[in-house]
């Protein structure tokens, strides 16, 4: 059985702590099915974004990383 493919909403930058968590949270998974979409911009251009990016990658799982 394949991995699943997971997303990561990750509320905040690649430096954040929710970045730190996530990664900690994927670190057993295959890194070719994991993938983390930040906020970065305002709320509205995130959602923009990550609906488009979650379209494309069409994950199984998408966990979200707030604090």
């Amino acid at each position: 059985m394949s991995a699943p493919r997971i997303a990561f909403l990750v509320h905040g930058g690649p430096d954040s702590i929710e970045a730190v968590r996530a990664r900690g949270l994927s670190q057993n998974h295959p890194t070719d099915k994991v993938h983390f979409l930040w906020r970065e911009t305002s709320r509205l251009a995130t959602v923009k974004n990550w609906q488009r990016q979650i379209k494309a990658l069409k994950p199984d799982l998408l966990y979200v990383m707030n604090t």
